[in-house]
């Protein structure tokens, strides 16, 4: 999201959810379905983030961008 510029405000609106969805989204300590990623990747084009995540390297990505 940093690289593309999306706030989560944005996101939240992209994918049609709360910024409240979109912080459990982006928290590596929730489990979330892979198809829930795959959604949220598809609306920002992110495929190195989803490849990533798939494979653990996903950080704490913060709050706020």
């Amino acid at each position: 999201m940093k690289k593309k510029k999306i706030s989560k405000n944005k996101m939240a609106a992209l994918l049609k959810t709360s910024c409240t969805q979109v912080d459990r989204l982006l928290d590596p300590k929730n489990d979330i379905t892979l198809s829930s990623l795959q959604r949220a990747a598809a609306k920002v084009d992110l495929d190195d983030y989803l490849a990533a995540l798939l494979v653990g390297e996903k950080s704490n990505t913060g709050h706020g961008g």
